[in-house]
């Protein structure tokens, strides 16, 4: 796999979440500052080092709510990286965030999927969250789509493999905006149904 930038990850911090690291630098090195330049200030110092600390523990929480941990299976894990490394170099580069997830995904066997759990060809329903707009779609591996069809290799697909329902995962579009997808509902996953041949 190659090696791909931060900025090229698909799940990102939101804008808020990046002004509360902002916020939590400033008070570091504030604190970090006056303790060493002011000797009589040391308390200051710890105070402020304190609330920075704090400030990254929220920012951690917060990471972890819309940068979820993600389950998909062995065979999905399979298809997928086998389809990634069979494309061009530079769309390669484009579906770096969905090579990444797969990198960080937990990956368990069809058997033990949990059955809310986004898969190839499941069908589902998701909103956008700050826009509210809702689509339902059956996530699959092609390119040419059909009606009512969602392809893994576009920012939305990639962003809803492996979520379980009610979760949220922020994502970063093609043109550099942050989008935030959950899954409100799978109506169908072929694991469950047992139609494991898909």
């Amino acid at each position: 796999m190659s090696e791909v930038h931060p900025r090229e990850l698909g799940a990102q911090l939101s804008t808020w979440q990046r002004l509360w690291l902002w916020a939590r630098t400033a008070l570091i090195l504030t604190g970090v500052a006056l303790a060493g330049w002011a000797g009589g200030l040391p308390a200051i110092g710890g105070v402020l080092v304190g609330f920075g600390l704090l400030f990254r523990m929220i920012t951690l929480f917060e990471r972890s709510r819309f940068c979820p941990q993600i389950v998909v299976t062995e065979t999905d894990s399979q298809r997928l990286r086998k389809l990634l490394a069979s494309l061009p170099s530079e769309r390669r580069r484009e579906l770096a965030g969905l090579e990444l997830e797969l990198a960080r995904a937990h990956v368990v066997q069809s058997s033990e999927v949990p059955a809310d759990v986004v898969t190839m060809n499941s069908r589902v329903r998701f909103e956008e969250v700050h826009s509210g707009a809702r689509t339902e779609a059956r996530l699959v591996y092609a390119s040419v789509l059909e009606e009512g069809e969602l392809s893994v290799l576009e920012p939305e697909g990639s962003a809803l493999l492996g979520l379980s329902l009610g979760q949220a995962i922020d994502w970063r579009m093609p043109n550099g905006r942050l989008r935030r997808f959950r899954v409100t509902e799978v109506l169908y996953q072929p694991e469950a149904a047992g139609d494991l041949h898909l």
